[in-house]
């Protein structure tokens, strides 16, 4: 009985809510802070690969003594970048990165490791050229591990992600967007989690001054709340409070496109069919 009782008061709760909802829009939406979170750390995995899987040169097509130096270098450079010596670890990535930027073929994570010693030295200087040398470096990083294993999709997300947090004064709003649509694009409901913040916030700003049409603004939102949607609904774990942490900000970010001419029902049905189902499933867990 007592189980029954508070499904029916979370039935309850969530009629209001929606209730509630749809008087609202006809007031002031309040402001929101953005949050932003991070990409997943790439793994570092040893495993055996009997062919190779990239076009970029790996420990098995170089010959035997540049093998071991190669091999022997990403081990040193990782010793010293987990010890924080950045001094010593960029001189050594950068030697095994050029000798073997494939790794054994299935290891990312020298790509990564490349972005932060970049980014130490980014934020080590106040030489305007320096900083925009280091961007453009980590760039053509991202890029080199696009050509080397795929993922452009992806790759195109996190370009875009630290070009929105940390190089917003080195890299043109436009191409930041493009790098947004590109992994939304590719990825569909399963893009990564780390654009969906950030592209809401620029999705609204674009739509506002106008550089973004109401049909694809529209487009691109029903896209973010599908993707909140079943983040929400299939996370699992320590996932479920990152996806908590999204779905507090960008449907109520894009509900504040209700306010731009044309917008406000389209908007409103999105925002209330994304809220139903959340109390949905509430109800039902």
């Amino acid at each position: 009985m007592i189980t029954m009782n508070f499904s029916l008061s979370l039935k309850v709760l969530c009629f209001g809510l929606l209730a509630g909802i749809l008087i609202g829009l006809l007031s002031c939406t309040p402001k929101i802070a953005e949050q932003s979170v991070m990409p997943p750390p790439e793994e570092v995995t040893q495993t055996e690969v009997t062919e190779p899987l990239t076009p970029c040169t790996t420990f098995d097509s170089l010959g035997g003594a540049d093998r071991e130096t190669a091999m022997t270098a990403y081990v040193l450079y990782r010793d010293n970048l987990k010890a924080n010596r950045y001094e010593e670890a960029l001189p050594i990535w950068k030697q095994a990165y050029y000798m073997a930027p494939g790794s054994n073929g299935k290891v990312k994570s020298q790509f990564d490791d490349g972005v932060t010693l970049y980014r130490h030295l980014f934020d080590q200087t106040n030489q305007a050229d320096l900083k925009k040398r280091y961007v453009d470096t980590i760039m053509m990083i991202y890029d080199k591990r696009s050509y080397c294993f795929g993922e452009e999709g992806y790759v195109a997300g996190r370009k875009a992600f630290d070009a929105y947090y940390y190089f917003n004064q080195y890299v043109d709003t436009t191409s930041v967007f493009n790098w947004f649509i590109r992994n939304l694009d590719e990825k569909g409901v399963d893009a990564d989690y780390f654009v969906v913040n950030p592209f809401s916030k620029m999705l609204y700003d674009k739509v506002v001054n106008g550089s973004v049409n109401r049909e694809k603004g529209l487009q691109y939102a029903k896209l973010i709340i599908k993707i909140v949607e079943k983040g929400t609904k299939d996370c699992k774990g320590k996932e479920c409070e990152t996806w908590r942490i999204i779905a507090d900000y960008a449907p109520a970010q894009l509900e504040l496109l209700e306010g731009v001419e044309d917008f406000m029902i389209a908007i409103t049905i999105l925002i209330n069919i994304y809220l139903w189902s959340k109390c949905i499933r509430t109800v039902a867990s």
